[in-house]
């Protein structure tokens, strides 16, 4: 897989990812998905790659400058850690596709700046198979939520 410095390392692989995402090139985003990936975390169940890709639509369409500002801390060659730092504004209409008791909820203008999160992608073929963030306070989805005036206690 070519990325744009012409190498192959983990941290090259992951950063093409997150920039296809963040530049909404979803069908490049998923080029670097091997078909078996899967998404844990703050997340009720495993979100496969079309999950993955699709809750990143539904994110990037209510949050347009949404940037992941992710900070490799350790790689090999099957294996990178490192942190992200979701800021963004939604300046669009939010609808969550795996949380429809939420509904839409109307752009707020409001500005997003989530803790930093630790982050663990897996390498298989120089594609990304898994990632892992761990759940941390006000972080995630429910971290955004909570940012943009929801209140997230009358959704349980």
């Amino acid at each position: 897989m070519e990325t744009r410095t012409g190498q192959t390392r983990g941290s090259d692989i992951v950063l093409e990812l997150l920039h296809a995402i963040e530049e909404k090139d979803y069908d490049r985003a998923s080029r670097y998905l091997t078909n078996d990936f899967t998404f844990t975390g703050p997340v009720p169940k495993p979100v496969d790659n079309k999950g993955f890709i699709e809750v990143h639509r539904s994110l990037l369409k209510a949050i347009p400058d949404w940037r992941f500002n992710f900070k490799p801390i350790k790689e090999n060659e099957n294996e990178v850690t490192g942190k992200v730092h979701i800021t963004g504004t939604q300046t669009g209409d939010l609808t969550l596709p795996m949380m429809p008791n939420v509904g839409t909820i109307r752009a707020t203008g409001k500005r997003i700046s989530l803790p930093e999160e630790n982050v663990q992608f897996r390498l298989k073929s120089n594609k990304v198979s898994g990632l892992k963030v761990d759940v941390i306070p006000n972080g995630g989805v429910t971290g955004i939520l909570q940012q943009i005036g929801v209140d997230v206690h009358q959704l349980v």
